[in-house]
């Protein structure tokens, strides 16, 4: 990215660097949803991985992202902004690159991700296919989003 007055030239950070920015929040996506106060056993276990899904969606887009996203469009990766339906799925795959870029093994720990990119663009689509009419359900999965949402910021920072 060529220096401008509005964004001056700075360092590009190494892709080891970038591995150890995206391995930072990869575990602080995983540890949302694995907190105790996260409660998820209320969900039913149709909607689990789209539950998880959501609060990682929540939990990514509460940063800002944007120094990492230009860091990562710089080495022609992906800059984050359209993992909505595939969260974990998608920083895992940036993750795997960066570690081929930096030379580094692949990681043996990694979590797997709850909604992979064919399972996220599925689940949507379906969900989209056949939305809620019955005001009740409505509200129940309103207050769900509001729960989890209220939770993810009082519970999930560092």
């Amino acid at each position: 990215m060529p220096a401008t007055p509005e964004t001056p030239h700075r360092a590009q950070p190494s892709p080891r660097q970038l591995v150890e920015r995206l391995q930072a929040l990869q575990h602080e996506l995983e540890s949302c949803v694995s907190h105790p106060g996260m409660e998820l056993a209320s969900v039913h276990p149709e909607f689990m991985p789209s539950a998880r899904n959501l609060l990682q969606y929540l939990a990514l887009r509460r940063q800002d992202l944007r120094p990492l996203q230009a860091d990562l469009a710089e080495l022609g990766l992906s800059s984050l902004g359209r993992s909505e339906s595939h969260v974990l799925a998608t920083v895992n795959t940036v993750l795997a690159t960066l570690r081929k870029l930096a030379e580094l093994p692949a990681a043996a720990d990694q979590a797997a991700s709850s909604v992979d990119f064919a399972a996220g663009a599925r689940l949507l689509a379906e969900r989209l296919a056949a939305p809620l009419t019955d005001a009740k359900a409505i509200d129940g999965r309103l207050d769900a989003v509001a729960f989890m949402w209220k939770r993810l910021q009082t519970d999930c920072q560092n």
